[in-house]
C-alpha cells in the first residue's frame, strides 16, 4: 500500500525511478514507485544485507590517512541497516548514509567508514550528540550482560576531534590505536587501525568477536538528529555486549573436509535461568560434568542471551531453569546442535505441537524405558534405566514423526523423554532442522552413572563428535576381549582361539558406523560393537605383516561425518614366541 509508506521522495518529471534515484540502493529494502498516472511499480533492491561480518585478511596494511588505497580493494563492504534515532526523512536522502569495510592482518584490525552527511557539527557537551562514528567490540565474544572493562569496547570517533572517545562503560582506549578522519565532497571518511592484542582478538582463521557500528548525525547543534546502526534495532549496544552482532576472521584458507572432531574438545553454550555465580544445583552439576569431560562451557543467563551467543560454539544446551518466554525461538535456526530439557521450548523449537498432550513434565521419576537400544542416544543401554538416584522431574514430548524415539516415561511410551532429529528433519510448524536436535528428560545433580551415560550420549550425538581410540582382539566364540591390538604387535596364532574378531574401540561407544580396511579390503559395520566383517571371523590370516585402518562415521553405512582414521600395522606368526 504506497499510501501507507512513511518515507517518500518526489522525483522530477522525466527522472528514472530506481533505487539510486531515491538517494541510495538500500540493500534488501522494497521501493515502490507511484506514478501520477496511477501506475504502481515495485523496484527490486539488492539481496538482503548480512547482519554478521566476514573479516578478510590482507597482506598489505593500509596507510591510516583517510585515503582509500588499494589495500581496501578486497575487503568486504557493509551498509548501515537500521535507523534508530530519527529526525525527519533521513533515509533515501543526502542527509545521512554510511558504508563500512573491515579487514585484518597479523597485527591489526582495520576499519574504513564512509559517511554521507550534508552538515558536519562538533559543538555539544555530549559527544554522542555530534557527528560521530561509534565502534563496539567484544574481543572474546563473551556477549555478557554488561561491559567487562577488559576487552569490551565502545570507541567514539568524532568529527574534528583529535582524540578517540571512550564510552561510559568501555574498557580503556587501546593505547596504540590510530585513526584518520577527513572531509569528502559529501561527508567524511574515517580510517582506523586497532592492535589485535590490545582488543583481545586472536589473529587466527574463524576467530569470532562481537561487533556493531553506529553513526550519529547532528544537523543543527543540540541533541543528535539521527543515529544509524549496522546491526542494532535499539540503541542499547553501549549497555551490553550481548546486544552486538559478531564478525569472523577469514584468512582465505579453503575449508578442510569436514571431519567429526574428537569428543571433549568443543565449546558449548549453556543457557540457564541465572548467571553462573548463582546456578541452581542441577545446572551446576551439568556444567561441572561437561567441563570435567574437557568441554569449554560458557554459561549465559536467559535474561540476556541472544542468538549471537551461539557463534563460535559447537553446541547449545538449554536448561529447564530458563523462562521459556525469554528464550522462545532464539536457537531454533542455529546451525549447531541444540539440546533442551525445557518442555515449554519443545514447541518453539519445532519438536512438538503446543497442545497439552504434546509436551509436559512427569514428577517423581527415577527410571526411563528404553525404546530403541540400538541408537547412539541410548548409550548402549536397554529395557529400563535407573537414571536418577532420587526422585526427579522428567520432561517429555510427543515429537514430530521425523524424530527417533529412544526413551520414554516408564509405563507410557507415548511420553517420549529422549528423542532426536537429524539435520534436515521435518519439524512441526518450523523450518527443517538445520543441525541435530535433542529433546532430553533432564539435567540433574542426582543422575546415576547410567543417567550420566545418557547425558553424555546426547551431548556427543548432538555434537557429531567421535573417534577411534584403538583396537581389541576378541574371542569370536565367547565375545570376550582377549586384549588390545596395538601398532607393532605380533599376533601368535598358536596361543589364540581359532575364531577371532578385531573390534574398533570407539568414543562414544555407540555411533553411526565404522569403516574398516584390512590389507586393502574394505568393510563397514553399523551395529555396536563395531568389528571387522561385522561378526565372527574364522580367522586364519596370512602369516606376515598386515595393515588395519578404521574410521568412525556419524551415520550408518559409512555416511555422515567421518572421524580421523586410525591405522596400525601388526605381524602374524604361528611359532610360539621365545
Amino acid at each position: 500500500d504506497p499510501g501507507a509508506l512513511t518515507e517518500t521522495t518526489v522525483l522530477p518529471t522525466g527522472a528514472i525511478a530506481s533505487p539510486s534515484a531515491f538517494g541510495e540502493d538500500v540493500l534488501g529494502e522494497l521501493y515502490v514507485a507511484s506514478l501520477s498516472s496511477g501506475t504502481v511499480s515495485r523496484i527490486i533492491g539488492s539481496e538482503p544485507r548480512p547482519t554478521t561480518a566476514v573479516v578478510t585478511k590482507t597482506n598489505t596494511a593500509p596507510a591510516i590517512d583517510g585515503v582509500v588505497d588499494a589495500a581496501w580493494d578486497d575487503a568486504n563492504q557493509y551498509t548501515m541497516n537500521n535507523n534508530l534515532v530519527i529526525g525527519t526523512g533521513v533515509l533515501f536522502q543526502s542527509d545521512l548514509w554510511a558504508t563500512w569495510r573491515i579487514m585484518y592482518d597479523d597485527s591489526n584490525l582495520y576499519f574504513l567508514v564512509e559517511v554521507r552527511d550534508d552538515t558536519l557539527i562538533k559543538d555539544g557537551p555530549n559527544w554522542y550528540d555530534d557527528d560521530i562514528v561509534e565502534i563496539m567490540i567484544d574481543g572474546d565474544h563473551s556477549a555478557g550482560p554488561s561491559y567487562d572493562g577488559v576487552n569490551d569496547f565502545e570507541l567514539g570517533f568524532r568529527w574534528n576531534d583529535p582524540a578517540i572517545i571512550r564510552g561510559a562503560n568501555s574498557a580503556p582506549v587501546p593505547p596504540n590505536a590510530q585513526f584518520s578522519m577527513v572531509g569528502t565532497s559529501d561527508g567524511y571518511r574515517l580510517e582506523i587501525s586497532l592492535p589485535l592484542a590490545e582488543i583481545d582478538v586472536q589473529p587466527v582463521d574463524d576467530y569470532v568477536f562481537g561487533l556493531d557500528i553506529h553513526v550519529n548525525d547532528d544537523d543543527n547543534g543540540g541533541p543528535r538528529d539521527a543515529k544509524m546502526t549496522w546491526y542494532g534495532i535499539a540503541d542499547n549496544a553501549w549497555q551490553a555486549p550481548a546486544n552486538l552482532s559478531y564478525a569472523t576472521l577469514d584468512d582465505g584458507t579453503p575449508p578442510a573436509e569436514p571431519n567429526a572432531a574428537v569428543c571433549g574438545t568443543q565449546s558449548i553454550l549453556f543457557v540457564a535461568g541465572s548467571p553462573e555465580a548463582t546456578l541452581i544445583a542441577d545446572d551446576a552439576a551439568v556444567v561441572s560434568h561437561l567441563r570435567s569431560a574437557g568441554y569449554t562451557v560458557v554459561v549465559v543467563d536467559d535474561d540476556v542471551v541472544q542468538t549471537a551467543n551461539a557463534a563460535g560454539k559447537q553446541l547449545v544446551i538449554i536448561s529447564s531453569s530458563v523462562a521459556s518466554s525469554s528464550v522462545t525461538t532464539k536457537f531454533r535456526d542455529v546451525t549447531v546442535g541444540v539440546i533442551t530439557w525445557e518442555d515449554a521450548l519443545f514447541n518453539d523449537m519445532g519438536f512438538t505441537g503446543d497442545a497439552p498432550e504434546d509436551h509436559g513434565i512427569q514428577n517423581s521419576q527415577t527410571t526411563l524405558a528404553i525404546l530403541d537400544s540400538t541408537h547412539p542416544l541410548a548409550a548402549g543401554l536397554s529395557v529400563s534405566v535407573a537414571a536418577n538416584a532420587s526422585a526427579a522431574t522428567y520432561s517429555w514430548g510427543a515429537p514430530a514423526p521425523s524424530a527417533v524415539r529412544v526413551g520414554s516415561i516408564m509405563g507410557d511410551s507415548s511420553r517420549v523423554a529422549i528423542f532426536g532429529f537429524e539435520a534436515g528433519s521435518t519439524m512441526l510448524l518450523a523450518p527443517n532442522a538445520p543441525a541435530r536436535r535433542v529433546g532430553f528428560f533432564g539435567g540433574h545433580a542426582s543422575l546415576t552413572s547410567d543417567g550420566w551415560k545418557l547425558s553424555d550420549a546426547a551431548t556427543k550425538w548432538a555434537l557429531l563428535c567421535g573417534s577411534v581410540t584403538g583396537f581389541s582382539l576378541v574371542n569370536g566364540d565367547t565375545n570376550q576381549v582377549i586384549g588390545p591390538l596395538n601398532n607393532g604387535d605380533t599376533v601368535e596364532l598358536t596361543v589364540l582361539p581359532p575364531n577371532l574378531k578385531i573390534r574398533a574401540n570407539i568414543d562414544p561407544a555407540v555411533i553411526g558406523s565404522v569403516g574398516f580396511t584390512y590389507d586393502g579390503s574394505p568393510a563397514i559395520d553399523s551395529t555396536a560393537p563395531y568389528e571387522y566383517l561385522g561378526g565372527p571371523l574364522e580367522w586364519v590370516p596370512n602369516l606376515g605383516s598386515h595393515t588395519l585402518q578404521a574410521r568412525a562415521f556419524t551415520q550408518s553405512g559409512g555416511a555422515g561425518l567421518g572421524t580421523q582414521s586410525v591405522t596400525i600395522n601388526f605381524t602374524v606368526t604361528n611359532t610360539p614366541l621365545a
